[in-house]
């Protein structure tokens, strides 16, 4: 049985689009919803003397705890909600979470970049999944979205027998 749902925020449409796919499956299934947003540190460092600029990373987390504040003010009011900000690598951090918090579903956005794009930058969403304690719900842009990227949106319908 899902009961606590861990919604993974960020100030991208696909993040937005699974933050809304979440908070429905919460109030049709009457589960506890939790927001996570991670601070990544290493976006802040400064070559030249291998550290963090503390007035960047102070920066960074005021913009984190302003987008979960408008993450959960975007959530039904009837829906009990919680929020986290950790730190560090995102996949890493969001796995955590969802351990500490005892999440029974996470649910994410991805940016459905291509396989090179994948291979050379990762994907949060893809780690999120290998490692997580729970199932993973992984929202992909909708297809107007898909368009405006000028990404293919073809399907192909398969019958059953060709089913893999």
């Amino acid at each position: 049985m899902i009961k606590k749902i861990l919604i993974a925020v960020n100030d991208s449409d696909p993040a937005t689009q699974a933050a809304q796919a979440g908070a429905e499956l919460a109030v049709q299934l009457g589960a506890s919803v939790a927001l996570v947003h991670v601070v990544v540190p290493a976006m802040v460092y400064m070559p030249e003397v291998a550290i963090a600029d503390e007035r960047i990373l102070d920066d960074l987390r005021i913009e984190a705890r302003n987008l979960l504040l408008n993450s959960a003010a975007k959530l039904p009011q009837s829906l009990p909600s919680e929020w986290f900000m950790p730190e560090g690598d995102p996949a890493a951090e969001i796995v955590d979470v969802a351990e500490q918090w005892g999440a029974d579903l996470i649910v994410m956005g991805t940016h459905a970049r291509g396989r090179l794009a994948q291979l050379v930058l990762g994907s949060t969403a893809e780690a999120v999944v290998r490692y997580a304690p729970c199932p993973v719900m992984v929202v992909h842009p909708q297809r107007s979205q898909m368009r405006r990227e000028g990404k293919s949106v073809e399907q192909k319908e398969l019958s059953v027998s060709e089913w893999p």
